[in-house]
């Protein structure tokens, strides 16, 4: 590794031989319970992404930032919101709902928190009653292709199940998430599963 960011600072390799890098860097930040969040890669694991899927009339937009830690690995947490995406449309509620699809599965959509360590899941918070969470979406299509997701958001989440000697939250029922940021790379997940 050393030897290879050596021959790079030398510039052995001209810059018509390097692959151009992707200046796309995805942002998802917020605060939960006045403690700083941010959803970043780790790894090689995502950080945030935002998911569209199309099902019959619904069409179901997922954002989701994931905070690694690096100390505890591989405990993480992940703020999701999820909605029922309308073209035009701007700011959704994050209040927690719930609908079915069109094979009439169950469904959910709004704000949630999920605390994991691993595949194992510690906790679960979820925007019930929160007539007051939101999130804002706006859908910008870039030169290059690619679809970017952005927006702010707001809510407040309480605790639906809790490990409590795992959780890093175990003794906070209700979290508060504030000063939401986002700016995400959309990934139609029909295209790639083959069903357009």
């Amino acid at each position: 590794m050393a030897i290879a960011l050596t021959l790079l600072g030398c510039s052995l390799f001209s810059a018509e031989d390097q692959e151009p890098e992707d200046p796309f860097e995805p942002v998802f930040t917020a605060q939960i319970n006045g403690k700083p969040f941010e959803g970043s890669s780790f790894r090689g694991r995502a950080g945030a992404i935002a998911i569209i899927s199309t099902r019959g009339a619904n069409t179901h937009l997922t954002i989701t930032g994931t905070e690694w830690s690096e100390k505890l690995f591989p405990y993480n947490g992940d703020i999701s919101i999820s909605m029922l995406y309308e073209n035009g449309k701007q700011k959704y509620s994050t209040q927690t709902d719930y609908f079915t699809d069109i094979d009439g599965h169950p469904k959910s959509i709004g704000g949630t928190y999920y605390e994991n360590d691993g595949d194992a899941r510690i906790s679960v918070y979820e925007a019930y009653n929160d007539d007051e969470g939101f999130i804002t979406v706006h859908v910008e299509e870039q030169d290059d292709g690619r679809t970017v997701v952005s927006g702010t958001f707001e809510m407040r989440l309480i605790v639906d199940s809790r490990a409590d000697p795992y959780s890093q939250w175990a003794d906070q029922d209700t979290l508060y998430i504030t000063n939401g940021e986002y700016r995400v790379s959309l990934f139609d997940y029909d295209q790639w599963n083959g069903q357009e």
